[in-house]
């Protein structure tokens, strides 16, 4: 269990470091190519809607596109919420993006981490601690209780 978490924390972490280091990457105008909601299905009826925004920047007489919205991960945004974006960014606008000044090819419209980023990490982390401690906490609520207790 402490495997997949640690894994899970490992995978996460590349998300966290540049979604704090985009905080202080410098902005720039880019222009909207394209705009739409993406659906993904979550089986049993469930789906899972995102704003795809690809944009195109220029910088040093180079141009870039990227649809790098955030950080975050936007797999789960509502239908409405999704929206909201592909409202808000519309092809042909102008837009303020962060782009990292290392490697310019990276840039993101919303950067920084979020509070569902922490969140979610909580979450999990509690989730998968007490899956590994659930011996110990049925013991703490039914003092004694042997596997086989009625």
């Amino acid at each position: 269990m402490f495997a997949i978490w640690l894994g899970f924390v490992v995978f996460s972490a590349k998300k966290f470091i540049r979604g704090k280091m985009s905080t202080n990457w410098p902005k720039i105008i880019a222009t909207v190519k394209s705009s739409c909601i993406e659906t993904k299905n979550g089986g049993k009826g469930l789906a899972f809607y995102s704003p795809k925004i690809e944009y195109q920047y220029s910088l040093n007489f180079r141009n870039y596109s990227n649809n790098n919205f955030t950080y975050m991960g936007t797999s789960g945004f509502t239908k409405r919420y999704a929206e909201k974006y592909v409202k808000k960014y519309t092809v042909g606008s102008e837009i303020e993006v962060s782009y990292n000044p290392k490697s310019p090819e990276m840039s993101v419209i919303i950067p920084g981490v979020h509070w569902g980023q922490y969140a979610s990490m909580l979450f999990l982390t509690l989730m998968f601690f007490s899956f590994g401690y659930i011996a110990e906490i049925l013991n703490f609520i039914w003092p004694g209780c042997e596997p086989n207790c009625t």
